[in-house]
C-alpha cells in the first residue's frame, strides 16, 4: 500500500490506476499488514533497560509518565511506558 501511495504521489500512477490498485490490495489483505508475514515487530532493547532501571529505583509507570509529561494511559487503555 505504501509503495502504491508513493507511486501515485510521484505521478507514476494515474488517479484511476491508484484507486484500482488500492482496492485490489485491500481485498488481498494488504491494507493493515503484509498477509502471511512472519516478520516480528522490532522493539528497543535500550528503552526496555531504561524502564527496568527506573522501576528498580521504585518508579511506577505513573511516575515515569509524569516525568515525561505524558498521560499515564493511552487511547488503548494501557500505559505507554
Amino acid at each position: 500500500m505504501a509503495l502504491t501511495y508513493r507511486l501515485h504521489r510521484l505521478k507514476l500512477l494515474s488517479d484511476w490506476r491508484y484507486t484500482q490498485t488500492a482496492k485490489r490490495l485491500t481485498q488481498m489483505g494488504y491494507r493493515t499488514a503484509e498477509p502471511d508475514s512472519s516478520m516480528v515487530r522490532e522493539s528497543s532493547q535500550l528503552l526496555a533497560k531504561v524502564f527496568d532501571a527506573l522501576r528498580s529505583q521504585g518508579m511506577t509507570r505513573a511516575d515515569i509518565a509524569a516525568e515525561l509529561n505524558l498521560p499515564p494511559k493511552t487511547s488503548t487503555g494501557t500505559c505507554s511506558v
